[in-house]
């Protein structure tokens, strides 16, 4: 336990700086997703009458889509990409290097050691004894 928080203290963790991060990213997010929807159906129904009226109103409606269906897979890639676990919980990637480096250190028996000492010490403790 004193692993752990030593840890945290060494890394500057704050679970609330964290969340606050995420619901920025999420609010953002939504805001963007709202205006991004509105406009995309503004410049969809533009484009469709201009298409429409030079070509087929189905070969319009598919390029469209198509197109529509591109750009909104390319956005969600980005804002996937900068959603990343160590991007919301590390400020500086000085502080991701100290947390890679820190479980890098801690070896099996330094982290289970004491969790199945603990358990043993708990079972013989507890037992009944007939």
């Amino acid at each position: 336990m004193q692993l752990l928080q030593l840890a945290v203290t060494i890394l500057g963790f704050s679970a609330r700086r964290s969340a606050r991060r995420l619901a920025g990213l999420t609010l953002t997010f939504a805001i963007a997703l709202v205006f991004l929807t509105i406009g995309l159906l503004g410049f969809g129904a533009a484009a469709f009458i201009v298409l429409a009226r030079a070509t087929d109103p189905l070969i319009a409606a598919l390029l469209l889509g198509s197109g529509s269906c591109l750009i909104g897979a390319i956005l969600l890639l980005i804002a996937r990409s900068r959603a990343t676990a160590a991007h919301l919980l590390f400020e500086s990637p000085g502080q991701q290097a100290d947390a890679q480096a820190l479980t890098q250190a801690a070896s099996a028996a330094t982290l289970w050691g004491p969790l199945i000492l603990a358990l043993l010490a708990g079972f013989l403790l507890t037992s009944k004894k007939d």
